[in-house]
């Protein structure tokens, strides 16, 4: 024990924590948290503590030694089960790499094929709600067929040369695990030196291909890839950030929970009026306004296609603007 060490029991002592690693047997190797740089002392410095009285959902804790994390610090894990309560989920659209259906032409005409033999059999007369059924089950089928699923990589900028460094890596971190001896250390530290030297390689050159590829972007007036790009270089890509909401007091609300009981206390001021004892006698209007009521026209159909927004989320029926489009 030394003064870190009392200090730790203290904080536990005062606050009903239990330190997990104590409540399992396990090998010295899976206790010991931390190697020094001499490879030859290790020790137990890095604890997981939870409170006394939950203590039965922790089922184990030990140290991974095999996890290749390029540090002097070893992986330590603590399995906790948890019963949370199940919530029933909206279930969430598919998207797909639409830029194809532009790019692609024979993409495309595959999907204008598609759709004019669906409907070439189906008859006129048919019911509005079924054909619309069978044009969304149309273009659902040829999306989940043809076009492949968006996706953002976590690390885009790792190129393959890279990714060999990291899995030459993991195979020496496996050797000095098993023989932890000076040349297989010496060798790892060697690997995971390049394998750094080889990430700020790639993560520079990608700054630099996202920087021109801006700067083109602005020159041509495409404002959408510039401010895209913005997010991306910035890092505020996907971040959710509250805005400030007062109460009734004037007083600034931080957390979720406090600002939606505070929207929801506030529509409910609002909305939930009595009834005007003496309503206004509003008279009717002199003459009818000139509104169409006849059936849509091909061409008032084809017009409000075409001003259909790109790049936005889809409805209920999980079809984008872009695939009416083509």
């Amino acid at each position: 024990r030394n003064d870190n060490g009392e200090r730790l029991i203290g904080l536990c002592s005062t606050y009903g924590l239990g330190i997990t690693g104590s409540w399992f047997r396990h090998p010295d190797i899976h206790k010991r948290t931390w190697n020094s740089p001499d490879g030859h002392t290790s020790t137990q410095i890095d604890y997981i503590c939870i409170s006394v009285g939950q203590r039965q959902a922790i089922s184990n804790c030990r140290v991974y030694r095999g996890a290749d994390i390029d540090s002097d610090h070893h992986l330590l894990v603590a399995e906790w089960k948890v019963k949370f309560k199940q919530q029933k989920r909206r279930k969430g659209s598919k998207r797909y790499d639409l830029e194809k259906l532009k790019s692609d032409s024979s993409t495309t005409k595959a999907f204008q094929i598609e759709l004019n033999n669906r409907f070439a059999g189906l008859n006129p007369d048919a019911d509005v709600e079924e054909a619309y059924h069978q044009y969304c089950e149309t273009v659902n089928t040829f999306a989940a067929n043809n076009l492949d699923k968006q996706r953002k990589p976590n690390k885009p900028w790792i190129r393959a040369e890279t990714w060999k460094a990291i899995e030459e890596r993991g195979v020496l971190k496996k050797v000095v695990c098993n023989r932890n001896t000076r040349a297989s250390r010496r060798n790892y530290t060697a690997q995971a030196k390049k394998v750094r030297d080889l990430a700020n390689r790639d993560r520079q050159q990608w700054y630099d291909e996202q920087a021109i590829e801006t700067e083109k972007a602005a020159k041509a007036g495409n404002t959408r890839v510039v401010y895209e790009k913005v997010r991306i270089l910035s890092g505020t890509c996907g971040k959710k950030q509250l805005q400030p909401v007062k109460d009734r007091n004037g007083n600034i609300l931080t957390d979720e929970h406090s600002q939606g009981k505070r929207w929801a206390e506030h529509f409910s001021s609002v909305l939930n009026r009595p009834i005007p004892a003496n309503p206004p006698a509003i008279p009717p209007a002199d003459t009818d306004l000139p509104i169409k009521v006849e059936p849509f026209s091909i061409e008032e159909v084809e017009e409000a296609i075409s001003k259909l927004k790109p790049r936005k989320a889809p409805g209920i029926d999980d079809i984008a603007a872009e695939q009416i489009k083509a």
